[in-house]
């Protein structure tokens, strides 16, 4: 989808609250429209999150492994954290040896 709509595409954040610009596509903002009628995180939890690179991931707020985000799961470790903003790419890191975590 970001491909074809853009890089304006984002989700629904985890409170519920539209977390996507005001210029999305309006097949976005349709689509994210009928959130009220079928049900709260239809979409979110119908879609299955590739992470590749990980420069779109959040690796506290997103859901990339399991039903709940580390942020939810692991608070004490995300009130410690200096990488609360860290998106996935940004902690798995490959170098010589293979990939490694870079958690603070």
């Amino acid at each position: 989808m970001k491909d074809k709509y853009g890089g304006c595409i984002r989700y629904l954040g985890e409170d519920g609250d539209a977390n996507w610009p005001l210029d999305a596509s309006s097949w976005w903002n349709e689509l994210m429209s009928i959130e009220g009628a079928v049900g709260w995180n239809w979409f979110k939890n119908g879609v299955v999150r590739i992470i590749g690179d990980g420069d779109w991931s959040s690796f506290w707020k997103d859901i990339w492994v399991g039903t709940i985000s580390f942020h939810n799961m692991f608070p004490r470790l995300f009130s410690m954290s200096p990488q609360k903003e860290a998106k996935f790419g940004d902690l798995w890191v490959g170098g010589e040896g293979g990939f490694v975590w870079q958690l603070h």
